[in-house]
């Protein structure tokens, strides 16, 4: 493990996203990466942020404490200029079962991304989320007149409608 941890600083994106892959596939056994995997967040390479949260909501979703501190690093994502990172924000923060009130405002903004694949992760986080993210359900009815199937199908599933193709 801790060669891995160390390629986390290599030079080649490439390595630290493998890296970085290999450590979320290992789970929380690799808590110990978790202080070389969080500033990855800010990495200029789009690649290495996306890899980087993925690793940590792998490695973090069975330890409750390691959420509550990766919450407030993620959530920022959500905002990144890059479409997958956003995606993979919203996926990481709905596999850990991040407190709703901290991020169905979030979620909400991405229902209007311009990326479907962002809509659509968006509206499946809000549909795991429940009846907590009621909040949304304004701004989910338009979603279920969305020409991309799938935007359509977690609207539809997130606010308990049918689509309306």
């Amino acid at each position: 493990m801790r060669q891995l941890i160390l390629l986390l600083k290599d030079s080649d994106a490439d390595v630290v996203k493998s890296a970085a892959y290999v450590l979320g596939s290992i789970g929380a056994e690799a808590k110990t990466a978790v202080r070389q995997l969080i500033p990855l967040l800010k990495n200029p390479d789009a690649g290495v942020r996306s890899r980087a949260a993925d690793a940590l909501g792998s490695i973090g979703a069975e330890d409750k404490t390691a959420v509550s501190q990766l919450i407030p690093l993620l959530i920022p994502l959500l905002k990144d200029p890059d479409a997958d990172v956003r995606k993979t924000a919203v996926s990481t923060l709905w596999r850990i079962s991040a407190e709703p009130k901290t991020v169905v405002p979030g979620l909400r903004d991405l229902l209007e991304d311009p990326v479907a694949d962002v809509r659509e992760s968006a509206g499946y986080a809000l549909a795991k989320i429940g009846p907590k993210a009621k909040t949304a359900v304004s701004e989910l009815i338009p979603l279920l007149e969305d020409s991309n199937e799938g935007v359509c199908s977690s609207a539809a599933e997130a606010g308990f409608y049918r689509c309306r193709s």
